[in-house]
């Protein structure tokens, strides 16, 4: 890491412009998790409270209150968006998640030396613009994550904070443990971030409704989603009142626990289903659905969309195969952010099911991690 050259300016400034007329252009469609993150602080924004009141896409949960469904961090995000710039709201969100992704590749070029590297990231990254208009926790997390995972490699504290708000917007960031091992200043420094944020939603969740659990109630249906689990059945046999979350996530709990124990040998095969679903240029729903079809109006900009997608993931997943080689390398470095794609690949499927949009937290350090390669080769050559 040097100190900020010219160029790195003017790239991610070149980045950041194109990136907000992209994004500007798009009207984000409310619809499947957006709608729920814009109904959450909808709340949080009118009278402070953390809750949802579900008239969403899925009939089974409509006029059910959601009060601990998803994690709070982005819809805190959000609702201090709409507080601050009212109906202008999205577009303010539009500008802070570019923001962060062109603070995000101003750190990764801090990082490397060499023009053709620099450029290289330049370009992937500002490719990856696909989750910048969206309501959508994916922008920022991998901004944040990107932004932690490098600071670690210089034992900056500051990895921790920028670890801890991803991990506020989506809990399986926790899966990227390795970042906050680097070192022990930036593991504590994590812990006493998340243990009073941890106390404070136990503390929220049993004064409301007498259950003491520090998780939120969108793991078991995350993780039975694919494994026969009927919610429009459970669901039926769950009253509609207050903290009726809990009830229903038992149900699903136990449905999920029977089935683990009563099909060992396919418990196998839908791990490695959903580790392979890592591996497929298929667009997700959420951005074939939410982007594509709602959002994107413009059919030479939805044509373009479409490539960068497939260009950037594409790069990514082709290179993760090969990382594993890199495991014996000597540079500690590039072995520590290697690891940490690889451990988020392995244990992401234990408890999800698996498509493109699940990896994106990954995907800047993939980016960079062969933009390093790339810069190792040319200084090699050069010898």
């Amino acid at each position: 890491m040097t100190r900020i050259k010219k160029i790195d300016l003017i790239l991610a400034t070149i980045s950041f412009a194109i990136k907000l007329v992209l994004a500007g252009s798009v009207k984000p469609a409310l619809i499947s998790d957006s709608w729920e993150y814009a109904c959450y602080a909808r709340n949080l924004a009118s009278n402070g409270d953390y809750k949802c009141l579900y008239q969403g896409d899925n009939p089974i949960y409509h006029n059910r209150e959601f009060l601990f469904y998803r994690p709070p961090g982005y819809p805190l995000i959000i609702s201090a968006a709409m507080n601050l710039f009212n109906d202008q709201w999205d577009k303010t969100l539009q500008v802070i998640q570019v923001f962060f992704e062109s603070v995000a590749l101003m750190v990764g070029l801090l990082f490397l030396s060499k023009l053709i590297s620099k450029l290289a990231l330049f370009l992937f990254s500002t490719m990856f613009y696909f989750w910048s208009p969206l309501v959508l926790t994916e922008s920022l997390t991998s901004s944040f994550v990107f932004i932690s995972a490098l600071l670690s490699l210089r034992k900056k504290t500051l990895a921790s904070v920028f670890f801890f708000m991803a991990v506020c917007m989506r809990n399986t960031v926790l899966f990227l443990f390795p970042i906050v091992l680097s070192s022990r200043r930036i593991f504590f420094v994590f812990l006493i971030l998340l243990l009073p944020y941890q106390l404070y939603w136990s503390i929220r969740n049993f004064q409301l409704c007498n259950t003491f659990t520090s998780r939120t109630t969108n793991f078991y249906r995350h993780l039975g989603s694919d494994l026969g689990v009927n919610l429009k059945e459970i669901i039926k046999g769950v009253e509609n009142k207050k903290c009726w979350e809990f009830a229903f996530d038992k149900k699903i709990g136990e449905k999920v626990s029977s089935f683990f124990l009563k099909n060992p040998k396919q418990v196998f095969g839908i791990y490695f289903k959903r580790l392979g679903n890592f591996f497929t240029f298929r667009l997700p729903f959420e951005t074939e659905y939410t982007l594509m079809k709602f959002s994107l109006k413009n059919d030479l900009l939805r044509d373009i969309t479409t490539v960068f997608f497939q260009i950037t993931y594409g790069f990514v997943l082709i290179s993760i195969p090969f990382y594993l080689l890199l495991l014996v390398t000597k540079d500690n470095k590039l072995c520590k952010l290697v690891l940490t794609v690889i451990f988020f690949l392995v244990l992401h499927p234990l408890v999800s099911p698996s498509n493109l949009r699940f990896i994106t937290p990954i995907v800047l350090i993939s980016i960079f991690v062969n933009c390093l390669l790339l810069e190792k080769l040319l200084l090699k050559l050069a010898k």
